[in-house]
């Protein structure tokens, strides 16, 4: 259940940057304690609300769960979201007015990082929480008919909709899992490499199995086997 919030709000003061505007500080509280859940900076122009400061995001505990940035009502620089346990979840990148994904974090402090290959698809690097290399979903320099057995079973997964948890709680990240299969396309086995919540990786396996190309491994002839990295990404829009 999400929790309610009531408003309570504190207004300080101040000139900003030499512009002669009245910048007021908008503090929102946790309902029944003295939490803040929310503040953000803005200045008044025509009777509306024009962000310009931080914007930040607490949980129950005090922790800080998002920052940006704004000037003059536009975002600057980049957004980052954060997990309950203080790792980051997600940062964000403002490109031509839109937000780009650039960094998913996991819970256990290990990140990914996203990459282009040379014909344009996006691929993962993943690090451990000190910044050392792991693995990477790149499949660019595999050979053609590894990258047609890949294109095959990912195209005949269809997930389910977005967990309703995770809608309520704003949480967005990766869920990367590695697919034994045989030659014809079927998976024979989900192995779990990553995820940002377990109940995307229970939708992500689930939708697998629903599949038509999952198949128990003892129907199966296991002469030839691969594996295959599948990631599926999770994002709030």
């Amino acid at each position: 259940m999400k929790i309610l919030r009531i408003l309570i709000i504190l207004l300080f003061v101040s000139e900003a940057y030499g512009q002669g505007r009245k910048i007021q500080i908008e503090k929102t509280y946790w309902d029944s304690s003295h939490q803040i859940s929310s503040e953000v900076s803005f200045y008044k122009k025509r009777g509306k609300h024009i962000y310009h400061g931080d914007y930040k995001e607490y949980n129950q505990n005090g922790r800080l769960l998002s920052i940006s940035s704004f000037v003059n009502g536009k975002r600057v620089g980049n957004l980052v979201k954060y997990y309950d346990n203080g790792k980051m979840m997600v940062e964000k990148e403002e490109q031509n007015n839109e937000l780009n994904i650039v960094k998913y974090g996991f819970q256990d402090g290990k990140y990914a990082l996203i990459y282009k290959t040379k014909n344009g698809q996006n691929f993962y690097k993943v690090f451990d929480s000190l910044g050392n290399f792991v693995y990477s979903t790149d499949t660019s320099s595999t050979n053609k008919a590894y990258t047609t057995l890949t294109n095959k079973i990912t195209c005949t997964i269809k997930l389910d909709s977005y967990p309703e948890t995770l809608v309520l709680e704003q949480l967005e990240g990766l869920v990367i899992v590695k697919l034994k299969c045989n030659s014809t396309g079927k998976v024979l086995d989900i192995e779990p490499l990553d995820s940002f919540h377990e109940n995307a990786l229970r939708t992500v396996i689930e939708s697998i199995k629903k599949s038509d190309c999952y198949k128990k491994e003892t129907e199966l002839n296991l002469i030839e086997t691969h594996s295959i990295i599948f990631v599926n990404r999770f994002e709030m829009q």
